[in-house]
């Protein structure tokens, strides 16, 4: 079981000289030991998901921007995948480390279509869980999700399985406010983080910030127990001698 956690200061700093004996998991409330640590040095698999659709028509010029910019931000060993969303769920360029390629796919993108967010979340949570080290997902949508044939439920349990961090960054003609709560709580569940930006200049900084807490993560991983049924156990990453630090990170999984 891999849950990947950052892990910042009291004024917002990220930390990222801890040693593995720092941390302890607690799956249920009881230690587990950490059979494997990585810091941020690790390699990366980033998917990009974009909401491309006709709603996002005047966002998509600053989306590209923003999305380019991570991209040429990722180490030349990290790895990324970009899907759009335009009437369904594409994928247009799969894992590379050929930042040119992702940087292409992106370029490529034209709206139209309607949005099927949820069909695309389980998708590229498919896609990444196989990988190994550390991934994380990023979606850009305005979220009015209207042809998906998988429910939010779906999504959202497929989401908190597979214990990878989402990061959703919202705009769009037609945001909503509970659009906003219900990425916000896959955001917070998986570990992640969501945004929603009201101009460009806050997406560009939406993108920069999921940036930085991406390449400053750890990768930890436990065996879980062996428990019979298909209950939702809690996860909590809790580090030793604290000192103000505030750990982020998955807070559960459903046994396999």
């Amino acid at each position: 079981m891999q849950v990947f956690a950052t892990i910042t200061d009291s004024r917002g700093r990220y930390v990222d000289d801890l040693t593995a004996d720092r941390f302890t998991i607690l799956d249920n409330n009881a230690p587990v030991r950490i059979a494997a640590f990585e810091n941020g040095t690790s390699e990366i698999s980033c998917t990009l998901l974009l909401d491309t659709t006709e709603s996002m028509r005047a966002s998509l010029p600053a989306l590209k921007k923003a999305a380019l910019k991570l991209i040429e931000g990722l180490r030349p060993h990290d790895a990324v995948a970009v899907y759009a969303l335009t009437g369904g769920i594409t994928e247009l360029q799969s894992f590379t480390t050929d930042k040119n390629a992702a940087a292409r796919a992106v370029l490529q993108t034209e709206p139209g279509g309607m949005t099927a967010l949820y069909d695309g979340l389980v998708r590229t949570v498919r896609d990444i869980a196989g990988r190994a080290g550390k991934k994380a997902i990023v979606v850009f949508t305005d979220g009015d999700d209207n042809i998906s044939l998988l429910p939010e439920e779906t999504a959202s349990l497929r989401a908190k399985t597979a214990g990878v961090p989402i990061y959703t960054i919202a705009k769009g003609s037609e945001l909503h406010e509970d659009t906003v709560q219900r990425l916000d709580a896959i955001s917070r569940a998986t570990g992640g983080m969501s945004f929603a930006p009201h101009s460009s200049s806050e997406m560009l900084n939406a993108f920069d910030k999921v940036y930085q807490d991406i390449m400053h993560g750890y990768l930890l991983a436990f065996q879980p127990p062996d428990v019979e049924g298909h209950t939702w156990r809690t996860i909590e990453v809790v580090l030793k001698s604290p000192k103000g630090r505030k750990v982020r990170a998955r807070d559960g999984y459903y046994p396999e």
